[in-house]
């Protein structure tokens, strides 16, 4: 809601300036990122999104996504003071969304737009747990990873604010379909190690209206 609010007032704002031309024609590029004024990281770099304007209504994109979440501790061991136990978990994302818009001509600043993508993204988890003392060890991997594929349609617009800069929304239809890696289990204690698989053959299919809760902020040149 406080996007759409938002996204009215600029509209309204921008609506009483000086014309001039804003949007993207034939051979232009334009890059943007998710923007959330109100939160503590408003700029969110884990998503790039690159398009190129096949001619001066119609583009092609593509969403780039990359983040990576590692988190480790290392905490004495109370009944063993040369004991170090550490603790070390990391997690992957990885996505490629190609896809095309079909611009219409409506103002100087205001380009509505609908198009289609397709939506590939992944996430890998790695969970490690070792001592100094007598090196016992466990890695696990799996948990909490997917692998997922869709196809989707979507609407939106774009509000060019000055020269190549604009903000914009987007939001969109269609179905996706996750599937779950199996969970790997390595433990090494007394020098013995232990395998344990546990096999995941579940999978999630979602067919729906979808958004995401962030204005986009680009710069198209």
């Amino acid at each position: 809601m406080k996007k759409v609010t938002l996204l009215l007032a600029l509209i309204l704002v921008v609506s009483f300036g000086a014309a001039a031309e804003h949007k993207p024609s034939a051979g232009d590029v334009s890059l943007e990122v998710n923007f959330v004024p109100f939160s503590t990281a408003p700029i969110q770099l884990d998503f790039i999104k690159g398009r190129f304007f096949l001619s001066d209504n119609m583009a092609v994109r593509l969403g780039f996504l990359f983040d990576i979440a590692s988190v480790g501790n290392s905490l004495p061991d109370p009944n063993n003071i040369n004991n170090i136990e550490k603790e070390k978990e990391r997690i992957i994302d990885f996505g490629l969304t190609p896809g095309i818009e079909i611009h219409f001509p409506v103002g100087e600043r205001v380009s509505p737009y609908f198009g289609a993508e397709i939506g590939f993204s992944t996430r890998s988890y790695k969970y490690e747990y070792n001592t100094n003392f007598n090196n016992d060890r466990i890695t696990q991997t799996g948990l909490n990873g997917f692998t997922s594929i869709g196809l989707n349609l979507v609407a939106g617009a774009d509000l060019y604010l000055y020269k190549g800069l604009y903000l914009g929304a987007e939001f969109g239809f269609g179905f996706s379909s996750t599937s779950f890696p199996d969970v790997v289990t390595t433990a090494t204690t007394g020098g013995l190690t232990v395998t344990t698989t546990v096999v995941d053959n579940s999978s999630l299919f979602l067919f729906g209206p979808n958004t995401v809760s962030a204005i986009r902020l680009g710069w198209s040149f």
